[in-house]
């Protein structure tokens, strides 16, 4: 393999290094993204399991009437 490489010219020599080179290139960007999705879903799943629902109602003044409070939360 070396001496059919040897045998390229400069410019044949170029090209292959250069091709060799972006594909490895992207590979590595390819698995720091990966890297970064599973990070980040990690992330998502855990603070979703970690969520509290906190209701609070307040008023001030007379004659106050409180209509309901309605909590559509889905798990």
């Amino acid at each position: 393999m070396l001496s059919w490489f040897l045998q390229q010219d400069s410019t044949m020599k170029a090209a292959i290094i250069s091709s060799g080179v972006t594909i490895i290139v992207a590979l590595i960007g390819g698995i720091f993204k990966l890297m970064e999705f599973c990070v980040s879903h990690q992330k998502k799943k855990s603070e979703a399991q970690n969520s509290v629902v906190n209701i609070s109602q307040t008023t001030t003044g007379n004659n106050n009437t409180f209509i309901g409070v309605q909590n559509n939360r889905k798990e």
